[in-house]
């Protein structure tokens, strides 16, 4: 395949969800920029990058003249075509400053107040409770008072238990707890456990299974999505499901959604009832999934801001982590022979980019 002259500046702040971006970057374009917010940040030394740049930028903070200039100044000088966010924080900074690059296309940004109202786990439920879509029933803990005694008959006839308790914030299940009784909710208010300062969400248990959906929208309108659920620990499926599809296709409109995103979802067990839990208004970290199983979104991403047909779905299949695949590798080296073309090139995009990881364990330790 034959890499795209396109020059692309990739805006970096997290730095593990950055270097999955700047994988399905590598395999397509051949002139990408990093930009990051950090001197240290691991996509420094990856070797799938062309240019590396510190540039302290940051949509909250009070000067940000000085950082837009020198950002605008390198975009011109280096030609580049597209300027891409990498997380939140960088997508409220594009948002905010959009006018300042006119030479430049965007990928789809919101800004900070709908970022902030979608991220939070509060405000997001809220919203689809309000509008009669399908989340589970949500309370807002701000006060220790609310999970006094008188209020245990109001929170069991609302929420019932067991219930799942939550920080506003955070990704990747930190901080989420099951909890079984009003005894156990108080306990974990008043305790001094990491996640359990206030305030917090409640939220009614869903006896099911977990199944995501990830989308590419601009302005309200789905462009790219993928329904993915995990088999196993290591193995995730990607399949197709209208009710999910349709589902995400009206919190997407309701929100006028724009950019990447992904929305996690259960379903019940007893009546197959889909929910939204909670979205993540960013790229995901199983974004390299998606692309070995045939849709690549920050490809088609490129492709839709440039005004070229871009893929709206594709991904299916069963992925597994590529780590499992090593280890057994390493326990069946044979095993190598048996996998398809891209588990190959992945198991090796990884093997020769291994300095970034590298580095991590060594500021780690």
């Amino acid at each position: 395949m034959v890499k795209s002259d396109i020059k692309i500046l990739l805006l970096a702040g997290s730095e593990d969800l950055n270097l999955k971006v700047l994988y399905c970057l590598f395999p397509v374009f051949k002139n990408i920029h990093v930009v990051a917010s950090k001197a240290d940040n691991i996509l420094k030394y990856s070797r799938y990058k062309k240019r590396f740049i510190h540039l302290p930028w940051s949509s909250q903070a009070t000067d940000q003249e000085d950082s837009v200039q020198k950002l605008k100044q390198y975009c011109e000088a280096n030609s580049i075509d597209i300027i891409m966010p990498g997380d939140i924080a960088a997508s409220a900074f594009l948002y905010k400053y959009k006018n300042i690059f006119a030479n430049q296309k965007i990928f789809p940004v919101m800004a900070d107040e709908v970022l902030e109202q979608i991220d939070n786990k509060w405000t997001f439920a809220e919203k689809l409770m309000t509008e009669g879509l399908s989340t589970p029933i949500t309370m807002l803990i701000d006060r220790q008072e609310i999970v006094d005694e008188p209020n245990r008959d109001l929170i069991e006839e609302k929420i019932g238990f067991p219930l799942v308790v939550k920080p506003l914030f955070g990704e990747a299940s930190h901080g989420v707890e099951k909890i079984d009784s009003f005894e156990e909710l108080r306990k974990h208010v008043f305790g001094n456990k990491p996640y359990s300062s206030l305030p917090l969400i409640i939220q009614k248990y869903v006896d099911g299974y977990d199944i995501d959906l990830s989308f590419m929208a601009d302005r309200g309108k789905v462009l790219s999505k993928a329904v993915q659920k995990w088999t196993e620990e290591d193995l995730l499926e990607f399949c197709r499901h209208e009710e999910i599809e349709a589902l995400g296709e009206k919190i997407v409109k309701l929100f006028q959604y724009s950019g990447a995103g992904h929305f996690d979802m259960r379903i019940e067990h007893k009546t197959g009832k889909v929910y939204v839990i909670e979205c993540n208004p960013r790229f995901w970290f199983t974004i390299t999934g998606a692309m070995w199983q045939g849709l690549n979104f920050v490809e088609a991403a490129v492709n839709y801001v440039n005004g070229r047909e871009y893929k709206k779905d594709g991904a299916i299949g069963y992925y597994m982590l590529p780590g499992e695949r090593i280890r057994m590798i390493m326990k069946k080296p044979w095993y190598y022979f048996s996998l398809t073309k891209n588990q190959r090139k992945e198991i090796w995009t990884l093997l020769m980019d291994p300095m970034p990881r590298f580095i991590k364990l060594i500021l780690k330790s």
